[in-house]
């Protein structure tokens, strides 16, 4: 019902927010729902939050209006159900990596700004990535921060970002942001070292 009245006003979920559309995809998935058909929109046409707030994403707004964890929770969400990406779709998923692992910072992380990674940004990048950690594919991306050429591989890029999180890692072994360790920023490294098998 949200979701239809939303569509309904014409708009989608939100003007900026692409993760509106993640979290309810990942929502619906786990309810044992179906995201690419979710109901109807003002036309009567199946509402297809896949397509809509993923590689479709731009033919609104970028997908990383609101940061990179549009890109980083764009790519959980395509890969949630290994969705496919349509030949015409704005965004390929190899895109939508470049646009992730473009925003490493030199000491590895990943964050939503500066110069330095942060431990949440950083291991949603991880789990964002993690499916592609044992795919021999480089990369080449200018860095946002170096603005220089790079080649990598993914496994290259996320054992940079594992290093960045274990410098982060305090003596209890938690993590903090914005100088408080909180569970949710250690909850996000546990997930991303899962995600890799570790």
């Amino acid at each position: 019902d949200y979701v239809e009245g939303k569509y309904a006003e014409g708009n989608g979920l939100h003007e900026q927010k692409a993760t509106e559309w993640h979290r309810i995809a990942l929502a619906a998935l786990s309810l044992g729902g179906e995201p690419t058909s979710i109901g109807k929109d003002a036309k009567g046409e199946e509402i297809n939050l896949i397509a809509d707030g993923t590689y479709n994403r731009g033919l609104t707004q970028e997908l990383g209006q609101q940061g990179i964890n549009g890109w980083i929770w764009g790519l959980i969400t395509l890969d949630s159900m290994s969705y496919k990406v349509p030949e015409e779709a704005y965004y390929s998923r190899k895109e939508i990596i470049t646009e992730i692992i473009k925003r490493q910072h030199e000491d590895g992380g990943f964050s939503l700004g500066g110069i330095k990674g942060d431990p949440d940004i950083t291991a949603m990048a991880v789990q964002a990535l993690a499916p592609y950690y044992n795919s021999q594919e480089k990369y080449t991306y200018v860095s946002l921060d170096t603005e220089k050429q790079v080649t990598l591989s993914i496994r290259e890029i996320v054992d940079k970002a594992l290093e960045c999180l274990s410098s982060m890692q305090g003596e209890k072994g938690d993590f903090s942001a914005y100088g408080a360790y909180n569970a949710e920023s250690t909850a996000q490294v546990i997930i991303a070292v899962c995600a890799l098998g570790i």
